[in-house]
């Protein structure tokens, strides 16, 4: 069935005229009266009555107009849509999700070297939060270090770090593992792949540690770690983009794992929907991160 047709139907049953629905599709009243007929050939019904000098739609015709309006709108926009991934370019919006981590330490360098060129709309979102975001077509692409899986999505693998604690050398060195003062995350992880504690990424076989103080940011534990009032657990990469922003006596230095623990590893994944095309952009954000993360030259 010619979609132009149902067009051509719905125009005639909105204006009641095949005359002036050709004047305004700019078509001779008898290529619109041949499409009319077909169309009624097609669905075996009769859509429009001779009614003295014009046409008068039938009842099956009325239920049908209700319907064509609603397929034309999503056909509309399945075009629309389609052509815009096609071309593709600086001008569309690149919806991307992540939580802070990545938010805060990383999207800034990634713009800076390899999305100056893009708009980008940056959602925060938790684990699980962020998959059901991309799920209801909320976002284009997420970013994260916890997967939480789900049939519908694919998780492609972009970089991986050895997470370390961090903290002011100076200050922790000589303390014991069970003495030093941890900052955590307040922010729990349900549904995750991972055997991990929290948003840090902390092993949930690892040994116990003293926490003392909980945040529900980031940049809190970084900023009470830099005056060195506590130790943090976090990829290489976030103290990386933190030490070139700050003075030298708030940099922080890696401390020492606890004897015994092996190196916990964080791997960092791009999000998207199992449907959605490796495009440009997930090309384009995986070498941003790998990047900033040193997995390969470019810094």
């Amino acid at each position: 069935m010619d979609i132009a047709r149902i067009k051509y139907f719905s125009v005639v049953a909105e204006t009641g005229s095949v005359r002036k629905a050709a004047e305004l599709m700019q078509l001779s009243p008898p290529a619109v009266s041949r499409a009319i007929k077909q169309l009624e050939e097609e669905l075996g019904l009769e859509l429009f009555v001779p009614s003295g000098r014009g046409i008068a739609i039938t009842d099956q015709g009325r239920l049908l107009q209700q319907r064509a309006g609603r397929l034309l709108s999503e056909f509309e926009a399945f075009v629309s849509e389609s052509r815009r991934a096609r071309h593709q370019g600086a001008s569309d919006l690149l919806r991307i999700g992540t939580f802070e981590i990545f938010s805060t330490h990383v999207m800034g360098w990634c713009i800076e070297h390899n999305l100056a060129d893009r708009p980008v709309l940056l959602r925060e979102v938790g684990p699980a939060e962020l998959e059901d975001a991309l799920l209801k077509r909320e976002i284009d692409i997420g970013i994260t270090s916890i997967p939480v899986p789900n049939e519908a999505l694919d998780f492609l693998k972009v970089a991986t770090q050895d997470l370390a604690i961090y903290g002011k050398a100076s200050v922790f060195n000589d303390l014991a593992f069970a003495d030093l003062p941890f900052c955590v995350p307040i922010s729990p992880v349900s549904g995750a792949a991972l055997p991990v504690q929290g948003l840090d990424g902390w092993p949930s076989n690892g040994p116990r540690r003293h926490v003392r103080y909980q945040f529900a940011m980031l940049e809190t534990g970084l900023n009470v770690a830099s005056r060195g009032q506590a130790v943090l657990f976090c990829p290489p990469f976030v103290v990386e983009r933190y030490n070139e922003l700050v003075r030298e006596r708030f940099q922080l230095e890696r401390l020492p794992y606890p004897k015994g623990m092996k190196p916990v590893k964080l791997a960092i994944y791009l999000v998207k929907r199992r449907s959605t095309l490796l495009t440009r952009d997930v090309r384009l954000l995986k070498q941003a991160i790998r990047q900033c993360c040193g997995a390969i030259p470019g810094r």
